[in-house]
């Protein structure tokens, strides 16, 4: 390669390596703009938003009845929007009565009707097994009020349908209400080989 196209990628990749090192990405006091969180510090879904939540590692969804619309969050008034940040982030729920979190979610679906956030789905990082999904609720069951036996019937459903079924199958947790806010969870086992996925929905309570 000639030398002086090799100078100028340097240059190039010199140019972008300083650009990067003085934006936002790498600086933590930087101040983030209104098109990456709202006013009171919930995310935004546009896509400087999805970058910063990102960065931070946290996603903030605000469930209460004095949310903002979805609109100014950069979605749809009514539909569904996927995001995937770059790396698993950890969510933040309010609703009316408190607060709930997941950790290391890698996907999320935010549904709307009417300009409000309707239900959210989060997906975290896969469990390696299905039992070591049902663990993971087991835990979120001592904050949010799952019972002994929601855990067995989710047990012998999941049983039950790997006996009928050669390819993808589910079961859930009945919902419960916490936080204000109602509150789902489901396995889905898509093959031997395959990944288990667990997932989570909130919504309003009573919405």
């Amino acid at each position: 390669m000639p030398i002086t196209v090799v100078a100028i990628i340097c240059v190039a990749i010199a140019w972008g390596a300083l650009s990067i090192q003085n934006s936002w990405w790498t600086d933590p006091a930087q101040t983030p703009s209104t098109d990456q969180v709202t006013d009171d510090g919930m995310s935004t879904f546009t896509r400087a938003g999805v970058d910063y939540l990102t960065r931070q590692g946290v996603v903030r969804i605000d469930l209460r009845e004095t949310a903002e619309p979805a609109a100014s969050l950069g979605l749809p008034a009514s539909g569904s929007q996927q995001v995937e940040p770059l790396v698993p982030v950890r969510a933040i729920l309010l609703g009316d009565d408190g607060v709930a979190s997941v950790e290391l979610v890698e996907a999320l679906t935010l549904t709307t009707d009417a300009d409000s956030v309707t239900t959210v789905e989060l997906r975290p990082v896969a469990p390696t097994s299905w039992t070591a999904a049902v663990g993971q609720l087991r835990e979120d069951a001592e904050t949010w009020g799952w019972r002994e036996e929601d855990f067995s019937r989710l047990e012998e459903e999941l049983t039950a349908a790997s006996g009928a079924s050669d390819g993808e199958y589910a079961a859930a947790l009945p919902p419960v209400t916490a936080n204000g806010m109602t509150i789902g969870a489901m396995v889905t086992i898509r093959g031997e080989d395959a990944p288990v996925g667990l997932s989570y929905t909130f919504s309003p309570a009573g919405g």
